[in-house]
């Protein structure tokens, strides 16, 4: 039960969470569940490869696993994006990268800046040239 519980939150959140805001929204359903049991049965869906988890801002975040992707990262805001493994494998199809090294399907952290934060970027410069 607390494993079909914690893929409905990371379902229904669409997004990657820390495992205390996993254990938060359990346990507004389900109040007797400790953080403990959450975090036991995060790890144990992890191995079994139905969720994903990477360090980000000094957190660890853990998502689902459903489709092969990797995350774009914002320096400025925060932000993640997932982008499919096969969008970046197209993207650096023809790329030698050093050594031989192949990138694996499995969750690479891309970072970077939004296009929000970008455009905000731009904004801020163009007031401060004047523009």
């Amino acid at each position: 039960m607390p494993r079909r519980l914690i893929l409905a939150v990371l379902a229904e959140a669409g997004t990657h969470l820390s495992p205390m805001e996993i254990h938060r929204r359990v346990a507004l359903r389900r109040p007797e569940l400790q953080a403990s049991t959450v975090y036991r049965n995060a790890a144990t869906l992890t191995r079994h490869g139905l969720l994903h988890s990477f360090d980000h801002a000094g957190l660890t975040l853990i998502g689902l696993s459903g489709h092969p992707h990797h995350h774009l990262v914002c320096d400025i805001c925060g932000g993640i994006t997932d982008i499919p493994s096969s969008d970046l494998a197209a993207a650096l199809d023809g790329l030698p990268l050093p050594g031989g090294f192949q990138l694996s399907g499995n969750a690479q952290l891309l970072r970077g800046a939004c296009g929000r934060c970008r455009q905000d970027r731009i904004a801020i410069h163009d007031l401060k040239a004047g523009v």
